[in-house]
């Protein structure tokens, strides 16, 4: 059972899980006009949308170290579980369980949301990370952009399926919410990839004939160049978006998020020290610190 557990990574998962509360009970909640009337109201569909989403991302974790398996043996043989501790034909039989309970369960929300169109969302996230793993992923060329739409797509599903208890939301105080949740999901997108390009900058320090990736074929240099302004974007979107969405009413939020731009300062510090040691995960701890806070930060939307 451990091993399957670390097949899937459940420690991703749950903060999957975690993240997806708290855009509902966080930001919606801290924003919408009957807050305690929100909470108070049983939304099973949402339920069902956060473990079809955990589900599909369990699929995908175990096609993806299927897949990369070879690899894996190479950069970090202590963490491989394919073949290791779990039979091949077990991960793909783990892949299609979770598949099939992920794209079941997406229906059945949908319908219960009362929107059976957004089926076909759930449907197509189990085709591209099937399809990332197998062949995307080998094409070099955006890689890291495709597995970051994942989190990014988890964030505005919620609003996606909450927002249709809300007719009455129009004009300015829809705009706010839908404001709110792309600035949060933009932020996952960006840490997602600079946190992917540091593990394959990580990976040029084995000698993996026949492996691409975007950062082995830009060249150390430049990848080191573009996760440096990569994690100043972020910085940067901290810095001129949060204070647009945030001031005048939302400064306890915007003082946590000052703690998470300082923590992709010390990243960007000490990741001119890790460039000489060629040891990034001090660099990732910290990245994944600073996801870390940013997503609690939305529990603080609600305090005025």
């Amino acid at each position: 059972m451990k091993s399957y557990l670390k097949l899937i990574r459940w420690q991703t998962l749950l903060f999957l899980i975690l993240t997806q509360f708290l855009v509902k009970y966080g930001i919606i909640a801290g924003l919408v006009p009957d807050r305690i009337g929100f909470i108070e109201t049983p939304d099973p569909a949402f339920i069902l949308m956060v473990i079809a989403t955990a589900f599909l991302a369990a699929a995908g974790f175990a096609i993806n170290d299927y897949f990369d398996v070879k690899k894996d043996l190479l950069t970090h043989p202590d963490r491989v579980m394919v073949d290791v501790k779990v039979p091949r034909n077990k991960v793909i039989l783990t892949h299609t369980i979770f598949n099939i309970l992920g794209v079941g369960t997406g229906i059945a929300a949908s319908w219960m949301a009362g929107k059976p169109f957004y089926s076909l969302i759930f449907i197509l996230l189990s085709i591209f990370l099937f399809i990332y793993s197998a062949r995307l992923k080998k094409r070099v060329s955006g890689s890291a952009i495709m597995i970051a739409v994942f989190p990014f797509a988890a964030i505005e599903l919620v609003w996606l399926f909450e927002s249709r208890i809300f007719p009455e939301l129009i004009g300015e105080q829809h705009l706010t919410i839908s404001r709110f949740v792309a600035f949060y999901g933009f932020f996952a997108f960006l840490t997602t990839i600079i946190l992917e390009y540091l593990k394959q900058l990580d990976e040029l320090k084995y000698d993996m004939n026949g492996t691409n990736s975007f950062i082995r074929n830009l060249g150390a240099n430049k990848g080191q160049i573009l996760i440096y302004l990569l994690m100043f974007l972020s910085a940067g979107l901290l810095i001129s978006a949060a204070p647009v969405i945030l001031f005048p009413y939302y400064r306890i939020t915007m003082t946590v998020l000052v703690v998470v731009l300082i923590l992709i300062g010390v990243a960007m510090f000490r990741f001119t020290k890790a460039i000489e040691t060629k040891d990034y995960r001090l660099i990732v701890i910290i990245l994944k610190a600073a996801m870390l806070v940013g997503v609690l930060s939305m529990l603080t939307i609600s305090i005025r």
